[in-house]
């Protein structure tokens, strides 16, 4: 411990800046400007400054001002760094990773002038676990021989407890993009948006140029490019590599990631399909997306080599654990996707197994009612009859012919219910045009619209959602006693990013005993139909990754409650 450390006024000076770096305060920025002013004015200093390494240009970037003479410019200082020289006081610091103090800049060698007033000067480098520079504190005074060896000790310490802050803070970013990802799964009702979401919290915790997923074909003969962040992005289900070829066919089919800092010297590389030009190809991470059963594509993360010989462009283990981590969650979500819809076709298939057999039945019953009516038309004909004795005769073989029309119309609608072409649509727009196109225009039953504003727009298949509300309202009116009413509402749902679709009448309601049972196939109080609306409508809904439940009272009348998703930020997750 140095004198300067072992003062009451240190001691008290290092208590300060401790309780700041393990204060829960997620703000980087208040924490690192109280940190700096704290050490400025405990060392006695006029002046100082944090610069962070960019490591894309090779350049420090004053972050973190403290004192005075700083203005808009000079806050924005962005110093150049030469791997000879360093370019400044700063800059060799930066590059050789060791603390430097002088008591006079003016006999410095490496001392590059941005105030007039500086005489001494003491920098220390903040340095990660790896031993990677990631900037450094800078402390000015115009004082000659401000800054003794207690001080560069000192400074030290504060640099090696921001680099720890630092690291916690990228820790808990990631941890927080996990966790994201975890409770945000439930909104994706199509591949494409949970690719991009993937994309866009690797982008977040991890500094990379591009970000590519493949993923295996049905056949699990080929892995696909499904999403790209950059140019490889133009070649989207083009591109592609066969199992075990280049890296990324190899992680495929070993099941096991691969993190280099030099990708062409690896004897598995090809590339085939490059985001960046071959000679700027610099760090690499490709990580398995792996499903229950067996692998289900790679998630690559590729960093550009730099052109500076003192930042490292190589990713580290904490970085390839974040993104296995992030590959293996997409695996497990793409597989449980997977098995949900295996199951709901299997349910279908199920249904349409009963569907054909009642089908049959029905139809056949019709078909034998019209070969009737033929039979008999065809005698009334024979014997000359008037046309008046022939029209109950055809009139019954166009109800005939209306209702074979009828059974297939429901057939086709319940095996297409679930197959969807989507796109951001207005749920407001789509509530419209189905109660403008299934209510009754002269009637008693009193309509009510309430359609709250600024709702974020859903991925939907427009004509398959309206066809399934146009389905609920034609419910609700069917069932009105006279003077009755329908109430059609749209509201945000029960999380930011749903939406939610109301509903309700003033008929009999469903008793409690058939609410388990409304959404099944064949299951119907009404005469008329095969009893395939509601389940129609459940998948649809289903299809959407959307839920639907009847809350009413029995007697009091139904209410039918739809919750959706809302549509992915697509175009914006790529451009972030």
């Amino acid at each position: 411990m140095t004198k300067f450390a072992c003062t009451c006024e240190g001691l008290a000076v290092f208590d300060r800046i401790s309780s700041l770096l393990i204060s829960a305060d997620r703000d980087l920025d208040n924490i690192m400007d109280a940190i700096l002013l704290t050490t400025m004015e405990s060392m006695g200093a006029g002046r100082a400054f944090i610069a962070m390494v960019d490591y894309e240009h090779g350049e420090l970037a004053v972050r973190y001002t403290s004192g005075s003479g700083w203005n808009e410019p000079n806050t924005r200082l962005r110093l150049k760094v030469s791997q000879e020289s360093g370019r400044g006081i700063t800059g060799h610091v930066a590059v050789t990773g060791k603390p430097h103090r002088t008591g006079n800049v003016h006999d410095d060698p490496y001392y590059i002038s941005h105030f007039s007033d500086v005489v001494s000067e003491i920098a220390v480098p903040i340095c990660d676990r790896h031993g990677r520079t990631q900037g450094v504190i800078n402390v000015e005074s115009s004082k000659p021989d401000a800054f003794g060896e207690e001080h560069e000790a000192f400074l030290c310490v504060i640099a090696n407890l921001t680099a720890l802050r630092l690291n916690e803070d990228l820790q808990a970013k990631r941890q927080a993009a996990l966790v994201s990802f975890g409770r945000e799964i439930g909104r994706f009702a199509r591949t494409t948006a949970l690719l991009q979401k993937v994309i866009r919290l690797v982008s977040e915790a991890i500094s990379f140029q591009d970000c590519s997923i493949f993923l295996f074909n049905k056949d699990h003969t080929a892995l696909v490019l499904e999403a790209s962040l950059g140019e490889l992005g133009k070649h989207i289900r083009e591109a592609h590599y066969a199992p075990g070829e280049g890296i990324t066919g190899w992680v495929a089919e070993q099941g096991r990631p691969v993190r280099t800092s030099d990708p062409r010297a690896d004897p598995r590389w090809r590339g085939l399909h490059e985001e960046l030009p071959p000679d700027k190809v610099g760090g690499l991470i490709a990580a398995p997306i792996v499903g229950y059963e067996r692998v289900l594509g790679v998630l690559r993360v590729l960093r550009r080599r730099s052109e500076y010989a003192w930042v490292p462009n190589n990713f580290t283990e904490e970085d390839e654990e974040f993104v296995t981590a992030m590959a293996s969650m997409l695996g497990a979500i793409i597989d449980s996707a997977e098995l949900v819809k295996r199951l709901m076709e299997v349910e279908r298939m199920a249904a349409w197994g009963e569907m054909s057999a009642r089908s049959a039945h029905m139809i056949g019953n019709r078909v034998f009612a019209i070969k009737g009516d033929l039979n008999e038309l065809r005698h009334v004909m024979a014997q000359g009859c008037a046309r008046d004795a022939m029209n109950p005769l055809i009139n019954s073989l166009e109800r005939g012919v209306f209702r074979l029309e009828e059974i297939l119309s429901e057939f086709r609608e319940f095996v297409v219910a679930t197959r969807l072409t989507t796109q951001p649509v207005s749920i407001n727009e789509l509530v419209s045009d189905a109660v403008r196109e299934a209510f009754p225009r002269n009637t008693d039953v009193r309509l009510e619209m309430e359609l709250a504003p600024d709702l974020p727009p859903v991925e939907a298949d427009a004509t398959k959602l309206r066809r399934c509300f146009s389905e609920l309202v034609e419910n609700s009116f069917n069932f009105q006693p006279n003077h009755g009413f329908v109430r059609v509402r749209t509201e945000p749902g029960p999380q930011p990013d749903r939406v939610r679709v109301l509903f309700e009448d003033h008929g009999p309601g469903i008793p409690e005993e058939n609410k388990k049972s409304i959404f099944r196939p064949f299951f119907s109080t009404r005469s008329k139909g095969m009893g395939l609306g509601l389940s129609i409508v459940k998948g649809i809904v289903d299809a959407h990754n959307g839920t639907i439940r009847e809350t009413g009272v029995h007697g009091e009348g139904a209410r039918f409650e739809i919750v959706l998703p809302a549509a992915a930020e697509t175009e914006q997750s790529q451009e972030n």
